[in-house]
């Protein structure tokens, strides 16, 4: 709890460029606030007792940390340009929920994963193909139903290229049902 208001008033007092919106995901001993803007993305807090993994998060009032579902802006790093490779995988039609994977960001690990997956005989060099890693989102208009999807818990379909990605098949989400 101590962490978190010091962190909290750490935020009021940061300058203007860490006041972008943070995505959220889960960590080893808490929730990581990962800044997602230009660049690498960065762990700007780790450990933060509360907060719902997936979501955007911006600072409000007293510099509070707030979820905001309709914000989008956290994820934009998902979206990924036209020249998409798939490296010859097939598409993907899946039933799962989609759900915040705890651990850092990073080209091989983008923060999302489809779970409950059945039906799948070969996902690349994975042994399990329960789990399916997003890889990204076709156009910033998936965003949305991604953020509901993770809000919500809710089991969808979501349709995509497969793409091959560090000896897997990993899923770029085209449509959420």
């Amino acid at each position: 709890m101590i962490r978190t208001i010091l962190l909290l008033a750490a935020l009021a007092a940061a300058p203007p460029a860490a006041a972008q919106s943070l995505l959220a995901l889960p960590g080893p001993d808490g929730t990581a606030f990962w800044r997602t803007g230009p660049g690498e993305p960065a762990a700007v807090h780790r450990g933060v007792d509360g907060g719902q993994g997936g979501l955007c998060y911006a600072p409000g009032a007293g510099g509070r940390l707030v979820p905001d579902a309709a914000d989008t802006s956290c994820l934009r790093y998902l979206v990924v340009g036209a020249d998409l490779q798939t490296g010859g995988a097939d598409p993907y039609a899946i039933r799962g929920r989609i759900v915040p994977v705890a651990g850092d960001l990073s080209l091989a690990r983008r923060g999302f994963a489809v779970t409950g997956v059945a039906g799948i005989g070969y996902c690349g060099e994975r042994s399990d193909c329960d789990v399916i890693h997003v890889a990204g989102v076709t156009s910033e208009a998936v965003l949305p139903a991604l953020v509901r999807a993770v809000a919500t818990g809710a089991v969808v379909t979501v349709r995509g290229p497969g793409v091959w990605s560090f000896e897997s098949i990993d899923v770029v989400i085209d449509g959420i049902e």
